[in-house]
């Protein structure tokens, strides 16, 4: 609850003095249930709601989500794993994911490009 009524503070300062980006939060999650922190971002800083799911055999999914300054959408398959990538820029926009690729799912440039190495070395890990 207090989680909920900062963001309606900072939600609320922002609009007097300008917009503020809300979006969804949350890090590695296992389903979307576990994604709905609402989060206001940084103004001036970042731009863009962000979430990444990557999906593997082994793990399952795993949903993060934040607010970005720079967004580049994408899909990576490596070692029997996917990361999706997405982006978007109104409020609260990055509600859903979806684990098979088909859309609803997001990254930063920076998100992905940790993302794609750490899919390389978990696919690693468990091939050999």
């Amino acid at each position: 609850m207090k989680t909920l009524l900062f963001a309606v503070f900072w939600a609320a300062l922002c609009v007097q003095v300008a917009h503020c980006l809300v979006c969804y939060e949350c890090d590695l999650q296992s389903n979307n249930a576990n994604c709905l922190t609402i989060n206001t971002c940084l103004y001036g800083a970042d731009s863009y709601c962000m979430t990444a799911v990557t999906n593997s055999i082994i793990m399952g999914p795993q949903i993060t989500k934040q607010c970005t300054e720079e967004c580049a959408p994408g899909s990576i398959s490596i070692f029997n794993q996917d990361v999706t990538v997405t982006c978007c820029s109104s409020d609260l926009c990055n509600f859903n994911a979806v684990f098979n690729g088909a859309a609803g799912t997001m990254a930063s440039k920076a998100g992905f490009a940790v993302l794609a190495p750490t899919a390389v070395l978990i696919g690693l890990l468990f091939t050999y």
